[in-house]
């Protein structure tokens, strides 16, 4: 078993999906099995014997810190292409950790109603997510530094 990421404890539910769809989805896409730990959110794949592509191998723990930082699991799985990257900012090293701060700053990536989210996705190709204190950005080497 090899370990790949921790996602916090309520992104699990939204990891393993109704019925286990999700993590079914995600064990086809990457042809390991994974192991969810509901306690503690750690998420360990089992490749097995056959090969697998290394950069499918060295890709996944992305999909899964996407997953755990508030994307949706569909928009994640687009990280095992090999032109689709991820990049992760903390809102904190902007504003501090004032929560107020934080707060504001979120409001204003995300706009009334999404729309600066939503301008920004558009612009840039790129998917963008927005939880707690972190932004995900994933999208191409070209819309990755446009969305920044």
């Amino acid at each position: 078993m090899e370990h790949l990421a921790r996602i916090p404890q309520d992104r699990i539910a939204v990891l393993i999906g109704k019925g286990g769809e999700t993590r079914r989805m995600l064990e086809e896409a990457c042809g390991a099995t994974l192991e969810i730990d509901s306690k503690n959110g750690e998420v360990m794949a089992d490749w097995g014997e056959g090969s697998v592509d290394p950069i499918v191998r060295m890709k996944m723990p992305d999909v899964i810190v996407a997953i755990g930082r508030g994307l949706a699991p569909k928009r994640a799985v687009q990280l095992i292409q090999d032109e689709v990257f991820l990049k992760m900012y903390d809102i904190r090293e902007w504003v501090g950790k004032q929560s107020n701060q934080k707060s504001r700053m979120r409001g204003r990536l995300i706009g009334r109603n999404g729309r600066i989210r939503r301008m920004i996705e558009e612009n840039t190709g790129c998917e963008m997510s927005v939880y707690g204190s972190t932004v995900v950005l994933i999208g191409d080497e070209e819309g990755l530094p446009l969305a920044n």
